[in-house]
């Protein structure tokens, strides 16, 4: 399909408010999956995009959405779901900012680990875009909270990471909540044959694009990996930390408990 490429976010037509939000974060100028993408999801084409983190993916779908938003209307017209909370907050704060001059959009941030009573809250003053992990939405079609009767457009993003994660039997269930004339918009860094297989069950003829991350933009980074046993890992953190004189250093953990399990080993070992 033949789409026009257009190199300012003036030539999309967007609201005056939103422009001017943009022009306070200084994004002028869209990216390459924002070129591809925002044009076909104006046209209400169900799009297939391969994007990894950094390509400005989240505005791709986040600006047409905001676009087409019915100020007048009572429903969920958007979901947009993301495989974890952090995902799920960090896309709400982009719609936050970029609606911090519009009226009338409303959206509800939903995911595990929240105050069920403010996300009820929110939910109750009818936003018309809903994001949230899968989980909790899930949960909140199973509570009748939220109803998906009157959606207009789906967005999956990091598809492949709620893939690994063990998700897309969940994303069916909430697919068939919908009705089958809504537009999909599918975000995923790889395409792996699962994902073919689900798009071809909720998409009608979708448009694949995709872009890579501006290599200008990164940082030169090193990676290395240790091969440790569990027993091994504190002692073997405490050691790198001490050889290379680490002051600020970022350890991820795969659950709250080992954050705070490790936070109290490092601070047992004189290590702040």
């Amino acid at each position: 399909m033949e789409t026009p490429v257009y190199k300012d976010f003036k030539n999309f037509g967007l609201q005056q408010t939103v422009l001017r939000a943009l022009d306070d974060e200084g994004i002028t100028c869209p990216t390459e999956i924002q070129q591809k993408v925002i044009p076909l999801a104006e046209k209400g084409v169900d799009v297939i995009a391969k994007a990894p983190t950094g390509t400005g993916k989240t505005l791709a779908y986040v600006l047409p959405l905001l676009k087409a938003a019915d100020v007048s209307s009572k429903s969920v017209e958007a979901l947009i779901l993301c495989p974890t909370r952090e995902l799920a907050i960090q896309i709400g704060d982009v719609i936050k900012s970029a609606t911090k001059y519009t009226e009338g959009i409303r959206t509800a941030v939903l995911y595990g680990g929240q105050d069920i009573q403010r996300q009820l809250f929110l939910l109750r003053k009818k936003p018309q875009i809903v994001v949230g992990t899968v989980g909790r939405v899930l949960d909140h079609i199973d509570r009748k909270t939220v109803k998906l009767n009157a959606l207009k457009t789906l967005v999956l993003d990091e598809c492949d990471v709620m893939l690994d994660m063990g998700f897309i039997g969940d994303i069916r269930k909430i697919v068939a909540k919908t009705h089958t004339d809504r537009q999909n918009l599918v975000f995923s860094a790889t395409i792996p044959d699962q994902i073919k297989t689900l798009c071809s069950e909720m998409m009608k003829d979708p448009v694949t694009v995709s872009a890579e991350c501006d290599g200008k933009e990164l940082p030169d980074v090193k990676q290395y990996y240790i091969l440790l046993k569990d027993s091994q890992r504190v002692e073997c953190l405490k050691a790198l930390v001490e050889k290379y004189s680490l002051k600020r250093t970022i350890v991820f953990c795969n659950t709250k408990f080992r954050a705070e399990k490790l936070a109290q080993a490092m601070k047992s070992k004189s290590i702040k």
